[in-house]
């Protein structure tokens, strides 16, 4: 399922939007509550004037509340960040990623420069 501008609830006090949220199914459609942090399958967040606060606040925040796999669009440098296998206040793997790549995001293959089309 997929959650686009959505909030997700990590706890009693943190609740982000974010931009996409890649979800486990759930029979209700997320219509009874908010996903949280075992709902989530991936976050992705496209950066402009926020990437400080998404690399900085948001990557703790779901390095903390175990997201697995957390992505950054950033607009200025064309490129994609991933963050994978989150431990502690951190991901244990980053990858950038440019215009010409492909990632792999739950077994399908996405070419970087299909989602930099703005």
């Amino acid at each position: 399922m997929i959650g686009i501008q959505s909030p997700v609830r990590l706890d009693e006090n943190n609740e982000p939007e974010s931009y996409i949220s890649i979800l486990k199914y759930r029979a209700d459609f997320y219509s009874q509550a908010h996903p949280g942090p075992l709902d989530l399958l991936a976050i992705i967040e496209v950066a402009d004037s926020s990437l400080r606060h998404d690399r900085q606040v948001k990557l703790l925040l779901y390095a903390c509340y175990g997201v697995p796999e957390y992505w950054i669009i950033d607009i200025a440098t064309k490129q994609i960040i991933v963050h994978l296998a989150p431990v502690g206040k951190g991901y244990s793997s980053q990858q950038n990623f440019g215009i010409a790549d492909e990632i792999i995001l739950l077994g399908k293959a996405i070419v970087v420069s299909s989602l930099l089309k703005f």
